[in-house]
């Protein structure tokens, strides 16, 4: 097989990845409107409505763990069909068995397993096929899917539900998953051959104990990468609350995101191979900083132009540093430790979620939403660059020579190994 011939069904993977990723989005914010749909139908919500929305995140919290412990035996493969089961169920059930409130919250528990269960098979799926000298590269572009669905789909399910077309719209998710499920088909299962290599570098080593949280958080290395994803994490959060800044200031909301999504979209389609070029443990860290500083800017600030630069600054890091998390994932994570990652990187990012702006809206019932960033993103800013600095540390990376630090050295892969 020619080299170019290779590359093409590489990219024709990521394809696919993109597929089954952007059907996680949609089951994910085309449920924004779940609760205009279930009046349209007819259906009291009362004080349940916050529920409804909430306990689809809270099945995917309780289903994250599990997905470690069953991996091994139904391979992962199986679990993501598994996963999309649950959506194809609960989307069916959502549209044709929403008699009572209880009904409902049981579909959006469904869900919630679902988002587990195909969100960290196929992160993991990904990090054993994808190759590392591409992994940038194609990391990003399937991280595009997370932009696509508020440009394509949401639009449209939004009219549907504003010209009364509900069952329209309940139906557009069953038939999507049902898309997912024949790319799923499609896919290469983990080949023997691959196992095979593994076994053989496993038996290479001295004894490898088998692979468990413990060994995460023992390791240096791994609760570093934990710690930034904790401040880049906090940075994104930092945005559900960023209309409050906005408002205080006077300045629509809209030029800061608009731009920060538009070239984060770019960054993510066109220069995903930037993260196959740089030493991704420090330039991690580094988004993490761009993202933060980018909010504590947009404190002294106060005109439409100066919110657009900062959203682009802003949208810079989050373009690329989201990819380039995942690929650490699959850069850190040993045989069987990806999929543990994955659920700690999921924690942590569900729990920035709820204590970032949890924070940050306290601090601004207290001095007001400027005041109340220019406190909290100070601290993370220091925060993200302390971890940046230990990073450099850990590394032994010369501050001043960082073009020239070569990350994943010869010696350095086959300690990974």
């Amino acid at each position: 097989m020619t080299r170019f011939s290779i590359d093409l069904q590489g990219r024709l993977r990521a394809l696919q990845f993109l597929g089954i990723t952007f059907i996680i989005a949609t089951m994910e914010g085309g449920y924004y409107f779940l609760l205009p749909y279930l009046q349209g139908r007819g259906v009291q919500i009362g004080s349940m409505g916050g529920l409804m929305m909430g306990i689809c995140y809270a099945g995917s919290i309780l289903g994250k763990p599990i997905v470690p412990m069953i991996e091994n035996i139904f391979g992962l493969k199986k679990l993501i069909y598994t996963g999309l089961i649950f959506f194809l169920t609960s989307s069916l059930g959502i549209a044709f068995a929403i008699s009572s409130p209880a009904l409902i919250l049981f579909w959006r528990v469904l869900t919630g397993f679902g988002l587990s269960l195909v969100g960290i098979s196929l992160m993991t799926y990904q990090t054993q096929i994808i190759s590392e000298h591409v992994r940038g590269r194609d990391f990003a572009f399937i991280a595009t899917a997370y932009n696509l669905p508020p440009l394509t789909l949401m639009p449209l399910l939004e009219y549907c539900l504003n010209r009364g077309h509900y069952m329209t719209y309940a139906l557009i998710f069953p038939v999507i998953v049902l898309t997912g499920i024949y790319i799923t088909y499609k896919l290469p299962d983990i080949s023997e051959s691959r196992k095979e290599a593994a076994a053989l570098e496993k038996s290479a080593e001295n004894e490898e104990v088998p692979p468990s949280y413990k060994q995460i958080f023992t390791s240096p290395v791994l609760i570093l990468f934990m710690l930034s994803v904790a401040a880049f994490a906090l940075s994104d959060a930092g945005q559900l609350t960023f209309v409050l800044l906005a408002k205080e200031k006077g300045v629509a909301a809209s030029w800061f995101f608009a731009s920060a999504s538009a070239i984060a979209l770019l960054l993510r389609t066109v220069g995903g191979s930037i993260l196959d070029k740089v030493p991704r443990k420090i330039f991690a860290c580094v988004t993490a900083c761009i993202t933060t500083a980018g909010i504590l800017l947009a404190t002294v600030s106060s005109t439409p132009f100066h919110f657009t630069l900062i959203g682009l600054f802003y949208g810079v890091g989050m373009g690329l540093g989201f990819p380039a998390f995942m690929c650490l994932i699959g850069d850190l994570g040993k045989n069987g430790l990806q999929s543990r990652l994955m659920v700690l990187f999921g924690f942590i990012y569900s729990a920035c979620y709820f204590i970032g702006p949890t924070v940050t809206e306290y601090v601004i019932n207290i001095t007001g939403a400027v005041t109340a960033y220019r406190i909290t993103f100070t601290v993370l800013l220091l925060f993200a660059l302390a971890v940046t600095y230990f990073n450099l540390r850990l590394h032994k990376v010369p501050i001043g020579n960082l073009t020239k630090y070569k990350i994943f050295s010869i010696s350095e892969r086959g300690k990974r190994k």
